[in-house]
This record gives C-alpha cells, structure tokens and sequence, in this order.
C-alpha cells in the first residue's frame, strides 16, 4: 500500500528545466564563487593553500555520501520536503563558513553545505527522470545544464566583486542570497512529481536489491565510470584553476575569474549542441563523439605545455573547448544511467551522485601533491583519464552494438 502525494498541477517543463537547472547550479555556484578568494583565505588563516584547495573536494564528497542516503529518502516522502530540508542544510553550513575562525572550521562548514546540496542534486535528477524518459530525458537535461552553467560562468566575477566588498567572507553571502532565491523560486514553483511514493523504499533489504539491480544493469553500470572518471577530471580543473593560472601566467584575482568564466561558458555552446545532436545521432554517438573531442582538447593542453607553446590566451580557449564538451559527456551518463529505473528514480540518482562523486573527489585530493600547481603534469593527467574514458566507451560499442 502506497500513501498519495499528488500535485495540485502538474508543474510545467518551462519551469522544470530552468528551476532543475538551478538546483544544480547552486552546487556549481558554491564551490567557484569561492575559487577567486583562494589565496586571501590562505592569508587569513595562515594555511597552506593545499588545505585551501581542498575546500571543494570536501564539499563535493560531502555532496556523494549525502546522496546516498537522500535519494532513497525522496522515494519514500516525496521530491518537495528534500528540497526544503537541502536549503536548510544549505543555508547552516553557509552560516558556519561565514562565521569561520579557522580552516578546521571552515572545512567543518563545507562538508555542512554538501550534505545541504545532496538533497538538491538528487530531488533534481530525480525530478527530471519522473517527467521524462529516453530521447526525451537526454535532451531536457542537455537544456537542464545549459542552465546550470550559470553556476560556473556567474560565480567566479561575483566572487571578486564580494571580495571587494568586504573580503573573502562576503563570499559567503553570496550564497546564501543564491540559497534564498531558489528558496522563492521553489515556494512559488515547484510542485510535487512524485505522485506515489515508496513506503518500502528505505527497507535495508529492497535498498540492497536496488542498489544490485542498478549496478548490475550494463548500461548503468558502464556510464557510472565513466561520470566517475569525468567527475575528477572537472574537479581537479575547479580546484586547481587558480593555482594554474597563477603558476603558469602570473594571473589571479579579477583577471583570473574573468577567464575562468570565459572558459565555462563553453558549457551552454555544448549543451544546445548536444541537445540538436541527441536529436540527430541519438544519446550514445554523442556522448562518443564528445568524448574524443575531449581526448583532442587534453592532449593539446599536454602538448603545448611539453613545447612551451601554451600562453593564456591559448589555454583559455584550451578550456572553454573542454568545457564545451565535458558537460555533454557528463550529462548523457547521467541521463543513461538513470532512463533504465524510473521506479527507484531517487535511489538511482543517489548512487550516481554518490559514487562519481567521492570517486572524482578522492582522485583530486590524491593528485594535489603530484601536480602541485605545474601545468604539464595536471595537463598529462586529464589526458590519461580521458584516453581511459575513450576506451570505456568503444568497449561498450563493441560488446552492444
């Protein structure tokens, strides 16, 4: 027996893909917002800039093992008491960074906002998979992203012009205005899509079956790695972009964020593209496509550097190329991974965020040391992990088509 929680109206799809889009934003927002304030975090509270860095790792494995639980969590009550329950966390952890005397504390406060996002991310990859399906969930979350790069692109010049406000603090306010507005958006919006939840869902027995059926489903399974691998490939470019551009050009502060936001606005170009060619080639050649594309963009970056052709003027389009691609790869895995389990949409989203997450997060932290800022060796790792994800993919070609 089911408890009903049907909407009063269906919520219509021109607010669905802006507000999902959003949702996914704020998680974007969050960590490059801060990017800009780096090295002013690192005065402030006399710490290395390693510890710094790993601001947004820590964020975003908060954000994985959040996940885990919040997915299932939706199946059971319903998509609309997450996304209240993600704002609140949200907009405490904002609090604790805001109010932070010490990089401990601070990064007490990162994992607070992750947990906050978890249900975010999850209620809206859910939410996208109880409207749509197949083709059709693939392109409406190309147009999702598209949205979602107002994240990325917006954060980093928001971030300067807070700092100069009133330090890196301010910065903080910042996202708690953004927390705020889609708190208003969400009021006036949003309107349930789960219609009939899942008494058994949090049931340890049926979790395990669930979490075994998606696992064991290839295409499931097969797209998880390879998100997973593209998940540490954009946070080891997040977290290590200011140190980059510093190193390599001598650029930072405002300078530095007007390119970083240069360069994800790549993001939207890819996603109206992805969305034509979904249409035009289907979900899987796309998400190939892209993906050799992004072999090309890497293995240049590696070969410039090698060659001391690399200027920032080149790197910057090096990046918004990436950037244009990696979102495509990025949101097709997760359209793919989802399409096949609509009925345990919540959980399924859970363990998409949870293992690409703490995979791509680990990864970065482990690799902070090993590039330690120099561009050749980051620029050989992306193109190592993206040789890997290329094989991933003509793999699953062989053995399906």
């Amino acid at each position: 027996m089911t408890a009903e929680l049907k909407p009063a109206r269906a919520m219509p799809v021109r607010f669905l893909i802006p507000f999902v889009g959003l949702m996914l934003g704020l998680n974007a927002f969050s960590n490059d917002i801060l990017l800009p304030a780096f090295f002013a975090i690192a005065a402030d509270l006399d710490t290395p800039i390693e510890r710094v860095q790993s601001l947004i790792p820590i964020f975003l494995i908060a954000a994985g093992c959040g996940q885990l639980v919040s997915g299932p969590v939706s199946d059971r009550f319903g998509r609309g008491p997450l996304i209240w329950a993600g704002l609140g966390i949200f907009l405490c952890g904002s609090l604790i960074c805001a109010f932070a005397g010490s990089i401990p504390v601070l990064q007490a406060g990162r994992l607070v906002q992750g947990f906050g996002s978890a249900c975010l991310v999850v209620v809206g990859r859910a939410i996208m998979r109880d409207r749509l399906s197949g083709a059709e969930l693939a392109r409406g979350m190309a147009l999702t992203t598209a949205f979602f790069a107002f994240g990325p692109i917006l954060a980093p010049m928001t971030g300067v012009a807070l700092m100069a406000l009133g330090g890196w603090r301010a910065v903080l306010v910042g996202i708690v205005a953004a927390i705020l507005c889609l708190a208003v958006a969400a009021f006036f919006g949003f309107t349930e899509t789960h219609s009939d939840p899942d008494l058994a869902a949090l049931d340890p027995g049926r979790m395990r079956q669930a979490v075994g059926r998606v696992l064991a489903h290839p295409q499931s399974r097969l797209f998880l790695i390879t998100a997973a691998a593209m998940q540490f490939t954009i946070v080891s470019l997040v977290s290590n972009s200011p140190r980059l551009f510093k190193s390599q050009f001598g650029i930072e502060g405002a300078t530095y964020a007007m390119l970083f936001a240069l360069s994800a606005s790549g993001i939207v170009v890819g996603q109206l593209l992805n969305h034509r060619l979904i249409a035009r080639i289907g979900v899987l050649q796309t998400t190939r496509f892209a993906a050799l594309l992004l072999l090309l963009a890497a293995g240049t970056m590696a070969l410039f550097t090698a060659l001391s052709w690399q200027s920032a003027p080149l790197f910057l389009l090096q990046l918004a190329f990436f950037n244009t691609w990696f979102m495509v790869v990025m949101s097709n895995a997760a359209s793919l991974v989802l399409e096949p389990h609509r009925d345990i949409a919540g959980l399924t989203a859970s363990l998409y965020g949870f293992i690409t997450q703490i995979t791509g997060s680990a990864l970065a932290l482990a690799t902070f040391h090993l590039f330690d800022g120099r561009m050749l060796p980051w620029s050989i790792g992306l193109f190592t992990t993206m040789a890997i994800v290329n094989v991933v993919l003509l793999a699953y070609r062989f053995r399906q088509d």
